[in-house]
């Protein structure tokens, strides 16, 4: 009885109960992305993955301007993979406690609104650099892409595809992957070369309805 008791109570602290009335959050700013379909991602136009199996993706989010509850998330940023094993969200390291923690909250709460059934959640430096002809993101040593912009008929600007039906983000323009790598000790790898890469402002809230 003893036994069964203590074992009722580490229960309860290891899964504490879902607070009843959640904090409310919203973060908006730059999405980056790259993932292993060739280019232009098919998962856009109501496809499925080319190659795949599956879609894999490595993808930064630089929060511009963002909160949950009264904890400012103005320039965090956070991380997520779609990997052949299960799902993981990386917190940047480069944030505060209370920022991470906060992160940490907002990556939960995506992941349940998206009905994710196997998600990891981890810590790592993250990087994303956007420039008018290139984008790169970084995941502490796990994993990173580099990608050149595909120039539209101008010579000048990016592709660019409007309501697309994969990421929340209503504009994105397109690129091409130099190199795509991520590996981590769940068994998730991806390596890819020439696939697709977008990037896209994002803006998203507790009260958003689908993510990916």
């Amino acid at each position: 009885m003893i036994a069964l008791l203590l074992v009722s109570v580490l229960a309860v602290a290891v899964n504490p109960a879902p607070p009843a009335n959640p904090a409310p959050w919203e973060i908006a700013g730059e999405l980056a992305e790259a993932c292993t379909c060739k280019v232009p991602c098919t998962c856009q136009f109501g496809e499925g993955p080319t190659p795949g199996p599956g879609c894999r993706s490595l993808i930064t989010m630089s929060i511009e301007k963002g909160h949950r509850g009264d904890v400012s998330l103005d320039g965090t940023k956070l991380a997520l993979i779609f990997g052949n094993k299960q799902t993981v969200f990386y917190v940047d390291t480069a944030a505060p406690a209370p920022q991470r923690a906060a992160l940490r909250a907002v990556a939960e709460s995506i992941a349940a609104t998206s009905k994710w059934k196997s998600v990891s959640y981890r810590e790592a430096p993250i990087t994303q650099t956007v420039t008018k002809t290139e984008t790169r993101g970084a995941v502490g040593e796990a994993g990173s892409f580099d990608a050149e912009m595909l120039l539209g008929a101008d010579g000048k600007t990016p592709i660019v595809v409007e309501n697309q039906g994969d990421i929340n983000v209503a504009r994105l323009e397109k690129g091409k992957t130099r190199s795509l790598k991520y590996s981590d000790s769940s068994g998730n790898t991806i390596d890819a070369k020439d696939s697709n890469s977008d990037r896209g402002h994002f803006d998203w809230s507790d009260k958003t309805t689908s993510f990916f």
